[in-house]
């Protein structure tokens, strides 16, 4: 356990219901945390504690294998071999920072950031309401957020019921025509993209100066036939978006090309819904466009890489993965030199047991460079600078 902190400690002090022995690696000359829980480790029989020592290395092939630690006061340094004395892992945990940019000015939150709510979940302004791990709380699991969700909607239910009846506001009904069960179902199951965001899509697309090109490498199967479908639904909502088909060569991809068919280096092996949908219109707008504006350092940089193959391993319902998904396209469609190809992870399972993919996003550059997490555009061009080193 690395760190001297109220985390470390607590979780040193949990990891001892599995741990033979738990040894504690802490950079300061003493814990940083409050006394009570940093005697109740120094009294823990289970535990060991090496002071004025930090973490300066850690690798291996392809699962963690080694780490080398350096004593602060004399500058000496050790190694501990997984080899020599069995498995290891780091599990990197560094507190929590809450996302609270959209309302941290206008709620009342605690010194560290979180929500400060009621027991109803209700904040300090009237009908807004906190649910999840935004909120000051001592346990933040999936189970304690569905709980808060189900009590702010219960409360919010309230309040709008309660209001509508103190000014008197009528609820307006409003009657759609009824449409057969037959013609439902097939809209749904033909309907990618709903009309509220066609509508949303469309000063985006009125943006578009140049053709783009989708071009489906697909085959026979379901996987292929839905992305088909998106490919003919996007193209129908812009004369700026053509499609055309090649013969399948390895995998089932759409590539996004130029008015002359050429390959733009950003190949999306997926359909792309939930959070990817953003980002593929994203590529479609800066392919077609004059983009998004970026930095003219940034842009020099991303012009003075060398070649790379990036692949993307994502999830739909990650939250993190359309920053990565995005930094990289914009790299790829910036500089000829370089491919993204974006895989939904669900669909090609054998890449996970051949990187060892164990969270997503994960990024594997020129097949031997695997990286797990949130990457922004800048931090993406550092990686692929020091790759090229």
């Amino acid at each position: 356990m690395i760190g001297g902190g109220f985390a470390a400690c607590e979780e040193a002090i949990f990891l001892t219901q599995y741990a033979s022995k738990v040894t504690m690696i802490v950079r300061e000359e003493d814990f940083t945390c409050a006394k009570t829980i940093a005697d109740e480790v120094r009294a823990h029989e289970k535990i060991e504690i090496i002071f004025e020592t930090e973490i300066i290395e850690a690798g291996g092939h392809e699962t963690l294998e080694y780490a080398v630690f350096r004593n602060n006061k004399d500058q000496s340094s050790w190694r501990y071999d997984a080899k020599e004395q069995g498995r290891f892992g780091i599990f990197v945990f560094a507190g929590y920072v809450p996302e609270n940019e959209l309302f941290k000015d206008q709620l009342t939150t605690n010194l560290q950031g979180y929500l400060l709510t009621d027991r109803h979940q209700k904040t300090n302004m009237d009908g807004v309401y906190g649910a999840g791990d935004i909120c000051e709380k001592d346990l933040r699991q999936v189970v304690t957020a569905v709980s808060d969700g189900a009590i702010a909607a219960t409360s919010l239910e309230k309040y709008i019921t309660a209001t509508k009846e103190k000014h008197h506001i009528e609820t307006v009904v409003y009657q759609n025509q009824t449409v057969s069960k037959e013609s439902s179902q097939t809209n749904d199951s033909q309907m990618f993209i709903s009309d509220d965001i066609r509508e949303q899509l469309k000063p985006i697309f009125e943006r578009l100066t140049q053709d783009v090109y989708l071009i489906g490498q697909l085959d026979q199967d379901r996987f292929s036939l839905e992305m088909k479908n998106f490919m003919e639904e996007l193209a129908s909502l812009s004369y700026h978006i053509h499609l055309d088909y090649q013969p399948l060569e390895k995998e089932v991809q759409m590539k996004i090309c130029d008015a002359s068919k050429h390959d733009l280096g950003v190949h999306y092996h997926m359909v792309p819904g939930g959070h990817e949908f953003n980002s593929f219109i994203l590529a479609i707008y800066n392919a077609g466009s004059a983009g998004q504006p970026i930095d003219q350092d940034i842009l020099a940089k991303i012009n003075a890489l060398t070649p790379h193959q990036i692949q993307v391993f994502v999830s739909l319902s990650c939250t993190m993965c359309p920053e990565v998904v995005q930094a990289t396209q914009r790299i790829a469609l910036l500089n000829q030199d370089i491919q993204t190809s974006i895989y939904d992870l669900s669909h090609f399972p054998e890449y996970k047991d051949q990187y060892h993919i164990m969270s997503v996003p994960c990024m594997v550059i020129d097949q031997q460079h695997v990286l797990f997490g949130k990457k922004n555009l800048e931090e993406m061009v550092q990686v692929l600078e020091n790759i090229s080193k």
